[in-house]
């Protein structure tokens, strides 16, 4: 006995080095799977363009994610296999390709959405219709291929003269009036310190604008300014000293019109001084203009003036389109599964040219941490752990049938009990995996039976005891953290049986879709479960027994009345 525990004791330090080193293996593979899906990721993209954004790729490769490449075209790797998903994202970064392999089809990526995989997109002027089309899917509209964004007003000093590199965002000018456009305040997508960023310094964008339509899945993340509009490229004209054309809009003098007219024979005569409408006429110039094509300048200031004052267009588009959010950057979330899209009007926005900016660099690479971060499931992921509803006994005496208070199966409650329905909900955490939910989550439940009869706002409790250890925070020396946030209320059940459901539905933009339906029955009264007298029943019952009271004198009344004989004489 002495030998055995003599050796039980030798072994426990080597239990507990095993059992460290299982907690610490287990906590770098935590720490190394920042998605709550996965972390193998798929770039289609040209081999001859891989390297113009190595800093970003690079940045993947150091969050923890396995990146592969594929060409546009390429057979292997596939997509999905055996109708399992090979990888669980995807980046297309190839805009000019006029068709894809046959697994990264439009047709395969929407099904490679419904099963659960994640996408971001980046198309740019050069984008064929067939990314469009499947662009339209999602109710977003691209501007067609050629096109660009334009900004006489906000552009980067490193333009090349066409002003397509357009600032975006950033400190607003005292003397401006219009917007600047910039991030969508959306704190579910972005983090605080990007939005700070993205305050004081503007976004480098070149690239294309897109309407958002009305689908509500979809939404926009980054806005153009007010002074940008779309059209063609404006192409560039190399400056030389040789005389060139130029278009220039000049007014004629005036012409003398004489008109002769013949009234009974006689000839009548008038002049008339007149001004010629203005045409455009060709001018001889030593240098050409850097915007337009072939050295054409057209100008408008009496749109812009009125710009702000007439609110005709909305980043370069027509009152008939106002009233669809023109974007830059939007996001598209499924209702089924919260698979999560992104669709970029820019590739430029990811390339190593933009996060080198010296204006705007850091900027640019806040923003596409977070978009991706969003896009693969970092944050904003919510699952439900637990709902649990039970109805609250007025004492402890209150006690009902065994069927009715089993916790197996769906409780049964009768009219006008009090019931207390929770949830219990975690999000995601991109070092720590799944921690308790935000107390500010503004969640409802209702009680519903076809119409909801009961809405009730959900709080935030403390959860108390629901406590675990998890391997993450062991690692980080915090021990033991709550479990997960419980969110609860309290309600009376409406005067009407059925069958009834506690439906839970919360959707916001940015937050993983949370649906959760209970059914629970509720009967009626017994009859031995009703009060024995009612107040309202006084009445009645006082009715029935002076009714009785009555019936009873009366039939005294006429059994004590006797009639007496007649003393007169019978009449024959």
């Amino acid at each position: 006995m002495l030998h055995f525990s003599i050796r039980r004791r030798s072994l426990a330090p080597v239990l507990s080095l095993l059992l460290a080193i299982s907690l610490a293996l287990f906590s770098s593979l935590v720490s190394a799977l920042p998605s709550a899906t996965g972390n193998r990721v798929l770039v289609v993209i040209e081999p001859s363009v891989k390297s113009t954004y190595s800093t970003f790729l690079a940045s993947l490769s150091s969050r923890g994610y396995s990146v592969e490449f594929k060409a546009p075209r390429d057979v292997k790797p596939q997509l999905v296999q055996h109708d399992v998903l090979s990888y669980d994202h995807l980046i297309l970064l190839s805009p000019a390709a006029k068709s894809l392999a046959a697994d990264i089809s439009p047709q395969q990526l929407v099904e490679y959405l419904k099963t659960g995989g994640n996408m971001l997109v980046g198309l740019d002027s050069t984008a064929s219709e067939m990314h469009r089309d499947f662009a339209r899917e999602f109710s977003l509209e691209f501007e067609e291929r050629g096109s660009a964004l334009v900004d006489h007003f906000r552009y980067s000093d490193q333009d090349a003269g066409n002003h397509t590199s357009v600032l975006v965002g950033g400190k607003k000018s005292a003397t401006a009036r219009l917007s600047t456009g910039g991030l969508v305040p959306n704190t579910n997508v972005f983090s605080t310190e990007t939005l700070r960023a993205a305050k004081d310094a503007p976004l480098l964008y070149r690239g294309i604008a897109h309407r958002v339509g009305a689908n509500p899945l979809a939404f926009p993340l980054i806005l153009p300014p007010a002074t940008s509009y779309s059209s063609d490229v404006p192409a560039l004209v190399k400056e030389q000293d040789d005389v060139v054309e130029s278009t220039s809009y000049s007014t004629p003098a005036p012409v003398t019109v004489t008109t002769t007219r013949i009234v009974d024979g006689e000839a009548f005569t008038s002049e008339i001084l007149s001004t010629p409408r203005a045409v455009p006429t060709v001018v001889k110039s030593k240098a050409a203009s850097k915007l337009g094509k072939n050295g054409w300048v057209a100008k408008n200031r009496a749109s812009l003036e009125s710009l702000e004052s007439r609110k005709e267009l909305v980043a370069g588009l027509p009152t008939s389109a106002s009233t669809q959010v023109v974007s830059l950057v939007s996001g598209f979330q499924l209702a089924s599964n919260s698979a999560r899209a992104v669709f970029l009007g820019s590739t430029d926005l990811l390339s190593d040219a933009f996060f080198s900016d010296s204006l705007c660099g850091k900027v640019n690479e806040l923003v596409v941490s977070d978009l991706t971060s969003w896009a693969f499931q970092e944050k904003g992921v919510l699952k439900v752990v637990a709902t649990h509803h039970h109805r609250v006994k007025s004492s402890p005496s209150d006690t009902r049938e065994d069927y009715e208070e089993t916790e197996e199966g769906s409780r049964m409650y009768r009219i006008k009990d009090h019931v207390q329905f929770s949830v219990d909900l975690v999000q995601h955490h991109p070092q720590l995996g799944f921690i308790p939910a935000d107390k500010s989550l503004d969640l409802q439940v209702a009680f519903k039976m076809l119409d909801p009869y009961i809405t009730a706002h959900l709080a935030p409790v403390d959860s108390g005891n629901f406590t675990h250890i998890s391997p993450a925070t062991v690692g980080a020396g915090q021990g033991e953290s709550q479990a997960f946030q419980r969110f609860e209320t309290t309600f009376q059940v409406p005067d009407r049986h059925g069958v009834f459901t506690f439906h839970l539905d919360f959707k916001r933009q940015g937050l993983s879709f949370v649906e959760s339906k209970d059914t629970a029955p509720v009967r009626p009264f017994n009859h031995d479960e009703y009060p024995r007298f009612l107040s309202s029943s006084w009445p009645y019952i006082t009715g029935a027994f002076s009714t009785v009271a009555g019936f009873l004198v009366f039939v005294a009344i006429w059994l004590t009345i006797r009639d007496e004989p007649s003393t007169g004489k019978k009449n024959n």
